[in-house]
């Protein structure tokens, strides 16, 4: 689109210059032969260099027209600081720098610079909106712990289920072997009634046999019990770490919703003034001011959400570290 734009303007002016030509032609009509064939000539070289500069910047990229055309240069100070916001002036005017440099970066043109004698000033201004913010950030922080018990009570079942499962097996083997000596011993019985038991076997060692089977029953049972105990033990606390962590995932969530949408009313250019309200980190700090920055230049938001002049950013976004081909593009559309 912007490539047919300046085609067609290029066009206009060839006719204008076309135009003034044959007004001159017309008016030097009545001359002598020889001052015409000069005038012609001129005319005709004058015209021919006029039509190839216009193709020559016909054919130049649009990305590089923004550091051949575009000569704005702003010059900016750092104005008021409240201190609770917790940054010196200086640290601020490197961050300014930083935020600068994101356009110098991205263009390869030098738009900004720190002057202390500059009239568009960067100020802080410490209202609701910052202590919202850290409010926000004390709540997720909080979450971040809560989070970390829930994974380390999910850790703590896990392990508590892998425990259960060898007892249960173990459990399955001791049973399985009193299962054993049980019938063994119903078969010695069986043989001792009929007098075919063996005569190293006796009435009183079946006995002995019979009482420790017996201790051994009992045992079993009261491990088997013990399992038992801790298997619904075990349930009780999944029930409610089930329940927990479906509180935490929708107050999480709800969290998430409140704090999703984060317009760039945390900053505002005003025609004179750069005014930041609020920041969660000194990254979010530079960005802003770079955002507002571009605004101060003339441009306007981009619909495009990767784009450093993108009106809404949202937590869980990916981080923007640069300038985006939209950025460029809101540039490349300024009056030159």
């Amino acid at each position: 689109m912007r490539l047919k734009s300046h085609l067609f303007i290029q066009i206009v002016r060839f006719l204008i210059d076309f135009s003034f030509y044959i007004l001159i032609i017309r008016f030097f009509l009545k001359s002598p032969p020889s001052i015409m064939r000069l005038t012609s000539l001129l005319l005709g070289v004058a015209f021919a260099f006029s039509n190839f500069q216009a193709n020559a910047n016909l054919a130049t990229p649009a990305h590089t027209q923004i550091q051949q055309t575009t000569g704005q240069h702003l010059t900016y100070k750092i104005a008021d600081i409240d201190p609770r916001f917790g940054l010196s002036q200086d640290q601020l005017v490197q961050i300014s720098q930083q935020a600068a440099d994101i356009w110098k970066q991205g263009t390869g043109h030098d738009y900004f610079t720190y002057d202390p004698n500059a009239k568009l000033e960067i100020r802080l201004v410490y209202d609701n909106s910052q202590s919202r913010s850290e409010q926000r950030q004390k709540i997720a922080a909080q979450f971040q712990q809560e989070q970390q018990r829930v994974i380390d009570e999910q850790q703590q079942i896990k392990q508590l289920k892998q425990t259960l499962s060898q007892t249960q097996s173990n459990l399955e083997n001791k049973k399985q072997i009193l299962n054993e000596k049980l019938k063994n011993f119903d078969q010695q019985m069986m043989q001792l009634n009929q007098g075919k038991l063996a005569p190293e076997y006796s009435a009183k060692s079946l006995a002995k046999t019979q009482k420790d089977l017996q201790k051994q029953t009992v045992a079993l049972k009261k491990e088997i019990a013990a399992y038992n105990q801790q298997a619904k033990d075990l349930n009780v606390k999944v029930t409610h770490f089930n329940q927990i962590n479906n509180e935490f995932n929708n107050s999480l969530n709800q969290f998430k919703q409140n704090a999703q949408a984060d317009v760039f009313k945390k900053g505002i250019y005003n025609g004179k003034q750069i005014v930041i309200y609020e920041f969660k980190s000194i990254d979010d700090l530079r960005l802003t001011i770079a955002h507002e920055l571009g605004h101060a230049l003339g441009l306007k938001h981009s619909d495009q959400p990767n784009a450093l002049m993108y009106s809404v950013r949202k937590d869980g976004d990916k981080k923007i570290t640069g300038l985006t081909d939209a950025d460029r593009d809101l540039l490349s559309a300024l009056p030159q």
